[in-house]
Protein backbone atom coordinates (compact mmCIF):
# COMPACT_ATOMS: atom_id res chain seq x y z
CA UNK A 1 0.00 0.00 0.00
CA UNK A 2 1.67 3.21 -1.15
CA UNK A 3 3.81 4.49 -4.01
CA UNK A 4 6.34 1.84 -5.15
CA UNK A 5 5.79 -0.34 -2.07
CA UNK A 6 7.34 -3.78 -2.71
CA UNK A 7 8.18 -2.58 -6.21
CA UNK A 8 10.98 -5.09 -6.91
CA UNK A 9 9.33 -8.14 -5.40
CA UNK A 10 9.86 -11.28 -7.50
CA UNK A 11 9.33 -14.49 -5.52
CA UNK A 12 9.14 -13.16 -1.94
CA UNK A 13 6.09 -14.15 0.09
CA UNK A 14 4.23 -13.15 3.25
CA UNK A 15 5.50 -9.56 3.25
CA UNK A 16 3.54 -6.47 4.33
CA UNK A 17 4.51 -3.02 3.02
CA UNK A 18 2.50 0.08 3.93
CA UNK A 19 3.85 3.49 2.99
CA UNK A 20 5.49 5.12 0.02
CA UNK A 21 8.81 3.48 -0.93
CA UNK A 22 8.48 0.82 1.76
CA UNK A 23 10.31 -2.44 0.93
CA UNK A 24 11.04 -1.08 -2.55
CA UNK A 25 13.99 -3.36 -3.33
CA UNK A 26 12.84 -6.54 -1.60
CA UNK A 27 13.21 -9.39 -4.09
CA UNK A 28 13.12 -12.72 -2.28
CA UNK A 29 13.01 -11.78 1.42
CA UNK A 30 10.01 -13.28 3.22
CA UNK A 31 7.85 -12.60 6.26
CA UNK A 32 8.84 -8.94 6.59
CA UNK A 33 6.61 -6.10 7.78
CA UNK A 34 7.36 -2.51 6.77
CA UNK A 35 5.11 0.39 7.79
CA UNK A 36 6.22 3.95 7.11
CA UNK A 37 7.80 6.06 4.40
CA UNK A 38 10.99 4.39 3.06
CA UNK A 39 10.93 1.81 5.81
CA UNK A 40 12.91 -1.30 4.87
CA UNK A 41 13.73 0.51 1.61
CA UNK A 42 16.94 -1.30 0.59
CA UNK A 43 16.07 -4.82 1.71
CA UNK A 44 16.73 -7.57 -0.83
CA UNK A 45 16.78 -10.99 0.84
CA UNK A 46 16.37 -10.31 4.57
CA UNK A 47 13.67 -12.36 6.31
CA UNK A 48 11.52 -11.98 9.43
CA UNK A 49 12.16 -8.27 9.96
CA UNK A 50 9.73 -5.69 11.33
CA UNK A 51 10.12 -1.99 10.54
CA UNK A 52 7.56 0.48 11.87
CA UNK A 53 8.33 4.15 11.32
CA UNK A 54 9.69 6.41 8.61
CA UNK A 55 13.13 5.20 7.45
CA UNK A 56 13.14 2.38 10.00
CA UNK A 57 15.59 -0.34 8.84
CA UNK A 58 16.04 1.77 5.71
CA UNK A 59 19.45 0.36 4.72
CA UNK A 60 18.80 -3.27 5.64
CA UNK A 61 19.81 -5.60 2.80
CA UNK A 62 20.23 -9.23 3.89
CA UNK A 63 19.89 -9.19 7.69
CA UNK A 64 17.21 -11.29 9.40
CA UNK A 65 15.17 -11.11 12.59
CA UNK A 66 15.44 -7.38 13.38
CA UNK A 67 12.74 -5.23 14.95
CA UNK A 68 12.79 -1.47 14.48
CA UNK A 69 10.01 0.75 15.83
CA UNK A 70 10.39 4.52 15.52
CA UNK A 71 11.71 7.18 13.17
CA UNK A 72 15.20 6.20 11.91
CA UNK A 73 15.33 3.18 14.20
CA UNK A 74 18.08 0.83 12.93
CA UNK A 75 18.25 3.08 9.86
CA UNK A 76 21.84 2.20 8.84
CA UNK A 77 21.63 -1.51 9.60
CA UNK A 78 22.68 -3.63 6.62
CA UNK A 79 23.64 -7.14 7.74
CA UNK A 80 23.33 -7.05 11.54
CA UNK A 81 20.81 -9.60 12.81
CA UNK A 82 18.67 -10.11 15.89
CA UNK A 83 18.62 -6.45 16.94
CA UNK A 84 15.71 -4.67 18.61
CA UNK A 85 15.36 -0.90 18.41
CA UNK A 86 12.35 0.95 19.83
CA UNK A 87 12.39 4.74 19.86
CA UNK A 88 13.45 7.65 17.67
CA UNK A 89 16.89 6.97 16.19
CA UNK A 90 17.46 3.98 18.45
CA UNK A 91 20.42 1.99 17.09
CA UNK A 92 20.35 4.31 14.06
CA UNK A 93 24.06 3.90 13.22
CA UNK A 94 24.19 0.13 13.67
CA UNK A 95 25.51 -1.56 10.52
CA UNK A 96 26.48 -5.21 10.96
CA UNK A 97 26.49 -5.86 14.71
CA UNK A 98 24.00 -8.25 16.25
CA UNK A 99 22.08 -9.03 19.40
CA UNK A 100 21.66 -5.43 20.58
CA UNK A 101 18.57 -4.02 22.27
CA UNK A 102 17.97 -0.28 22.33
CA UNK A 103 14.71 1.01 23.81
CA UNK A 104 14.26 4.75 24.20
CA UNK A 105 14.95 8.00 22.39
CA UNK A 106 18.44 7.78 20.75
CA UNK A 107 19.32 4.69 22.79
CA UNK A 108 22.52 3.19 21.33
CA UNK A 109 22.30 5.76 18.50
CA UNK A 110 26.06 5.76 17.75
CA UNK A 111 26.57 2.01 18.05
CA UNK A 112 28.25 0.62 14.94
CA UNK A 113 30.10 -2.59 15.84
CA UNK A 114 29.20 -3.21 19.50
CA UNK A 115 27.29 -6.41 20.19
CA UNK A 116 25.25 -7.93 23.02
CA UNK A 117 24.39 -4.52 24.48
CA UNK A 118 21.13 -3.67 26.21
CA UNK A 119 20.05 -0.03 26.59
CA UNK A 120 16.68 0.85 28.10
CA UNK A 121 15.96 4.53 28.63
CA UNK A 122 16.27 7.77 26.73
CA UNK A 123 19.91 8.47 25.73
CA UNK A 124 21.15 5.30 27.40
CA UNK A 125 24.42 4.08 25.86
CA UNK A 126 23.97 6.80 23.22
CA UNK A 127 27.71 7.29 22.53
CA UNK A 128 28.57 3.59 22.50
CA UNK A 129 30.40 2.65 19.29
CA UNK A 130 32.21 -0.69 19.48
CA UNK A 131 31.87 -1.82 23.09
CA UNK A 132 30.17 -5.13 23.85
CA UNK A 133 28.16 -6.66 26.67
CA UNK A 134 26.96 -3.50 28.41
CA UNK A 135 23.64 -3.13 30.23
CA UNK A 136 22.22 0.36 30.76
CA UNK A 137 18.79 0.95 32.29
CA UNK A 138 17.63 4.50 33.02
CA UNK A 139 17.75 7.98 31.55
CA UNK A 140 21.32 8.71 30.28
CA UNK A 141 22.67 5.55 31.90
CA UNK A 142 26.15 4.95 30.41
CA UNK A 143 25.39 7.91 28.12
CA UNK A 144 29.00 8.74 27.20
CA UNK A 145 30.36 5.20 27.07
CA UNK A 146 32.27 4.58 23.83
CA UNK A 147 34.46 1.49 24.13
CA UNK A 148 34.07 0.41 27.76
CA UNK A 149 32.85 -3.18 27.94
CA UNK A 150 30.91 -5.35 30.37
CA UNK A 151 29.45 -2.49 32.41
CA UNK A 152 26.14 -2.68 34.23
CA UNK A 153 24.34 0.58 34.90
CA UNK A 154 20.88 0.69 36.47
CA UNK A 155 19.44 4.05 37.49
CA UNK A 156 19.06 7.55 36.12
CA UNK A 157 22.48 9.12 35.36
CA UNK A 158 24.34 6.06 36.63
CA UNK A 159 27.77 5.76 34.99
CA UNK A 160 26.67 8.67 32.78
CA UNK A 161 30.21 10.00 32.18
CA UNK A 162 31.92 6.65 31.70
CA UNK A 163 33.85 6.47 28.42
CA UNK A 164 36.29 3.55 28.42
CA UNK A 165 35.96 2.11 31.92
CA UNK A 166 35.09 -1.59 31.92
CA UNK A 167 33.54 -4.12 34.26
CA UNK A 168 31.83 -1.54 36.45
CA UNK A 169 28.51 -2.08 38.21
CA UNK A 170 26.40 0.92 39.21
CA UNK A 171 22.95 0.51 40.70
CA UNK A 172 21.07 3.59 41.88
CA UNK A 173 20.49 7.15 40.75
CA UNK A 174 23.79 8.87 40.05
CA UNK A 175 25.86 5.87 41.10
CA UNK A 176 29.38 6.19 39.66
CA UNK A 177 28.06 9.19 37.68
CA UNK A 178 31.46 10.88 37.27
CA UNK A 179 33.42 7.72 36.46
CA UNK A 180 35.26 8.10 33.16
CA UNK A 181 38.02 5.53 32.61
CA UNK A 182 38.14 3.54 35.84
CA UNK A 183 37.31 -0.16 35.82
CA UNK A 184 36.10 -2.84 38.21
CA UNK A 185 34.11 -0.62 40.56
CA UNK A 186 30.88 -1.61 42.28
CA UNK A 187 28.46 1.05 43.52
CA UNK A 188 25.06 0.18 44.95
CA UNK A 189 22.90 2.99 46.28
CA UNK A 190 21.85 6.50 45.34
CA UNK A 191 24.97 8.53 44.51
CA UNK A 192 27.28 5.77 45.68
CA UNK A 193 30.81 6.54 44.42
CA UNK A 194 29.22 9.43 42.54
CA UNK A 195 32.38 11.60 42.39
CA UNK A 196 34.81 8.81 41.51
CA UNK A 197 36.50 9.49 38.16
CA UNK A 198 39.55 7.23 37.64
CA UNK A 199 39.79 5.21 40.86
CA UNK A 200 39.54 1.46 40.25
CA UNK A 201 38.45 -1.58 42.22
CA UNK A 202 36.26 0.23 44.75
CA UNK A 203 33.19 -1.27 46.41
CA UNK A 204 30.51 1.06 47.79
CA UNK A 205 27.19 -0.07 49.23
CA UNK A 206 24.57 2.33 50.51
CA UNK A 207 23.31 5.85 49.88
CA UNK A 208 26.23 8.26 49.31
CA UNK A 209 28.70 5.47 50.09
CA UNK A 210 32.25 6.63 49.27
CA UNK A 211 30.78 9.78 47.71
CA UNK A 212 32.35 13.21 48.16
CA UNK A 213 30.49 16.13 49.65
CA UNK A 214 28.06 14.20 51.82
CA UNK A 215 26.08 16.44 54.11
CA UNK A 216 26.61 19.56 52.05
CA UNK A 217 30.39 19.72 52.28
CA UNK A 218 31.79 21.80 49.38
CA UNK A 219 33.57 19.76 46.76
CA UNK A 220 35.32 22.45 44.76
CA UNK A 221 35.07 26.25 44.44
CA UNK A 222 34.81 27.98 41.07
CA UNK A 223 35.00 31.58 39.92
CA UNK A 224 33.03 32.46 36.81
CA UNK A 225 32.04 35.65 35.04
CA UNK A 226 28.36 36.55 35.22
CA UNK A 227 27.30 38.79 32.33
CA UNK A 228 23.57 38.77 33.01
CA UNK A 229 22.31 42.42 33.29
CA UNK A 230 20.52 43.27 36.48
CA UNK A 231 16.75 42.97 36.43
CA UNK A 232 16.45 41.02 33.15
CA UNK A 233 15.59 37.44 32.30
CA UNK A 234 18.21 35.20 30.79
CA UNK A 235 20.21 31.99 31.02
CA UNK A 236 23.53 31.44 32.76
CA UNK A 237 26.13 29.16 31.18
CA UNK A 238 29.43 28.01 32.59
CA UNK A 239 32.41 26.75 30.54
CA UNK A 240 32.77 23.58 32.57
CA UNK A 241 29.13 22.55 32.24
CA UNK A 242 27.67 20.58 29.35
CA UNK A 243 24.16 21.89 29.81
CA UNK A 244 22.19 25.05 30.38
CA UNK A 245 22.18 25.84 34.06
CA UNK A 246 19.14 27.95 34.89
CA UNK A 247 17.06 30.81 33.62
CA UNK A 248 17.15 33.83 35.88
CA UNK A 249 13.77 35.41 36.52
CA UNK A 250 13.16 39.04 35.56
CA UNK A 251 13.98 41.38 38.38
CA UNK A 252 16.57 39.12 40.01
CA UNK A 253 18.70 41.32 42.20
CA UNK A 254 22.29 41.14 43.30
CA UNK A 255 22.60 38.61 46.10
CA UNK A 256 20.06 36.12 44.73
CA UNK A 257 21.09 32.55 45.53
CA UNK A 258 20.75 29.97 42.76
CA UNK A 259 20.68 26.20 43.26
CA UNK A 260 20.22 23.71 40.41
CA UNK A 261 21.36 20.24 39.36
CA UNK A 262 24.16 19.72 36.87
CA UNK A 263 24.53 16.82 34.46
CA UNK A 264 28.24 16.52 33.69
CA UNK A 265 31.16 18.92 33.70
CA UNK A 266 34.13 18.70 31.36
CA UNK A 267 36.50 18.42 34.32
CA UNK A 268 34.48 15.61 35.84
CA UNK A 269 33.87 17.46 39.10
CA UNK A 270 30.48 19.05 38.55
CA UNK A 271 28.35 16.04 37.79
CA UNK A 272 24.71 15.22 38.15
CA UNK A 273 24.18 14.37 41.76
CA UNK A 274 25.59 17.76 42.74
CA UNK A 275 24.13 21.21 42.84
CA UNK A 276 25.88 24.53 42.76
CA UNK A 277 25.13 27.43 45.03
CA UNK A 278 26.04 30.86 43.73
CA UNK A 279 25.43 34.47 44.59
CA UNK A 280 23.93 36.30 41.63
CA UNK A 281 25.89 39.46 40.78
CA UNK A 282 24.82 42.39 38.64
CA UNK A 283 26.47 43.63 35.49
CA UNK A 284 29.42 41.33 34.84
CA UNK A 285 30.83 40.92 38.33
CA UNK A 286 32.16 37.54 39.40
CA UNK A 287 30.11 34.99 41.34
CA UNK A 288 31.61 32.33 43.54
CA UNK A 289 30.34 28.85 42.56
CA UNK A 290 30.60 25.95 44.98
CA UNK A 291 29.62 22.36 44.16
CA UNK A 292 27.60 20.45 46.76
CA UNK A 293 26.11 17.02 47.02
CA UNK A 294 22.34 16.76 46.42
CA UNK A 295 20.58 14.89 49.22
Amino acid sequence: VGKDALLANTTASQNVAIGSLSSVTTTTGCKNTAVGHASFYNNSTGDNNTALGNFALNDNTTADDNTAVGYFALKANTTGANNTAVGRCALASNTDSRQNTGIGNIALIDNTEGEFNTAVGSQSLADNTTADCNVAVGYTALRKNTTGTANTSVGTFSLACNTTGACNAAIGQGALAANTTASSNTAVGRHALTANTTGAQNDAFGRHALGNGVGGTPLHPYWVTDTQPAGTAGTQYYPWAHSVIREISPGAASGTTIQVALWCASDGVGVFGKYYSSTYADGGAQSSITIYEIK
